[in-house]
């Protein structure tokens, strides 16, 4: 009998560990690189990104693009996601919470990818804003094996 209960406890082990090791695994690592440009530094990219808005193609709008976009900033954000888990995470769907003075999210790269199983995987957001300070945070969904998970990077 002992020989049994050795081979059980050892299942036993190896079962709690691997569930450790999924629920762990499973969540998505992050590194954060953005970069600031002035409206008045480039003028002419703010045209295209009026396009844009006034299109609607942009992922998310939260106030209008004013006259003068001087005053205006563009915030280039790149979040390199790392999965060490063994499951894909996949289905990934990306919202930035807007701060007071964000005007839009003009540009949204990634969204709906899926980060393979002990990879990684950047994904880009550009922003138009009255507030270039401040931090904000980008809410990311997926889903590992079926669990949904949320994770939020502040920016």
């Amino acid at each position: 009998m002992r020989k049994i209960n050795l081979v059980l406890l050892i299942l036993l082990l190896l079962m709690i560990v691997f569930s450790i090791y999924f629920v762990q695994g499973g969540n998505l690592r992050s590194k954060v690189y953005v970069s600031t440009q002035s409206g008045w530094e480039n003028p002419e990219a703010f045209e295209s990104i009026r396009n844009i808005l006034n299109s609607g193609a942009a992922p998310q709008t939260f106030d209008a693009l004013p006259e003068d976009v001087e005053r205006c900033s563009t915030m280039d954000i790149t979040l390199r996601l790392t999965n060490v888990g063994l499951f894909a995470a996949e289905w990934i769907d990306i919202a930035l919470e807007p701060q007071a003075g964000d005007i839009a999210v003009y540009s949204l790269e990634g969204e709906g990818a899926t980060v393979p199983a002990r990879s990684s995987l950047q994904i880009n957001l550009k922003l138009v804003t009255a507030q270039p300070a401040g931090q904000r945070v980008v809410r990311l969904n997926y889903y590992v094996y079926g669990m949904q998970k949320t994770i939020r990077i502040k920016v």
